[in-house]
C-alpha cells in the first residue's frame, strides 16, 4: 500500500497531486493427491490519483493464474494453464483469458521425454495492461501469436 500527496509542476503550474496504490497477491499449491496439483496466484493493482482536487481517476487490474497438473500415470503429465486480467480502466472495460495446454510422455528406459504444447489455446489477439504514476495513466496494448502447437523430445545423457 502506498500514498503520496506533494506538489508537482505541470505545464508550469504548481499543482496538488494525490496518489493511492494498493497491490496484494496471494498464491496458493494443492498437492493433496499423488496424481493431481492446483497452483492459484492472484495479483491486484489498484490505481487512484487526483490532480489539483480533479475527480479522482482510478485503474484496476487483477491477475488470476491457475495451473492444473495431472499425472495420471507415473510417465504421463497433462498440465492446464489458465490466465485471466481483468482491467477496468476510466470507462473501459476488458477481460482476456488464456490457455496453455502440455502433454508429456516419458520413455524411462531411453530418457526421452515427447512433449506436446498448444499454447493461446482460444486464439487471443491482443493483451491489455495498465500502469500508473502519480500524475498519468498508461495502457498498453500488446500484439499476441496466434494459437500454435509445438512438439518437442528432450534427450538425457545421465
Amino acid at each position: 500500500i502506498s500514498q503520496t500527496e506533494r506538489q508537482q509542476l505541470i505545464n508550469d503550474v504548481l499543482a496538488n497531486v494525490e496518489y493511492q496504490s494498493i497491490r496484494p497477491d496471494a498464491k496458493l499449491t494443492i498437492d493433496a493427491l499423488d496424481w493431481f496439483g492446483v497452483e492459484y496466484k492472484y495479483q491486484l493493482s489498484y490505481l487512484r490519483n487526483s490532480v489539483e482536487n480533479q475527480l479522482p481517476q482510478v485503474a484496476t487490474q487483477q491477475t488470476h493464474q491457475a495451473e492444473f497438473s495431472f499425472y495420471p500415470t507415473e510417465k504421463t503429465y497433462l498440465g492446464i494453464r489458465n490466465e485471466i486480467y481483468v482491467n477496468r480502466f476510466i470507462n473501459q472495460n476488458s477481460q482476456n483469458l488464456f490457455s496453455d495446454l502440455t502433454f508429456r510422455y516419458t520413455f524411462t528406459k531411453s530418457k526421452v521425454d515427447l512433449e506436446a504444447n498448444w499454447n493461446n489455446v482460444f486464439n487471443i489477439k491482443t493483451l491489455t495492461t495498465v500502469s500508473a504514476s502519480s500524475f498519468a495513466y498508461s495502457e498498453s496494448i500488446y500484439q499476441l501469436r496466434p494459437s500454435q502447437v509445438l512438439v518437442k523430445v528432450r534427450f538425457s545423457f545421465k
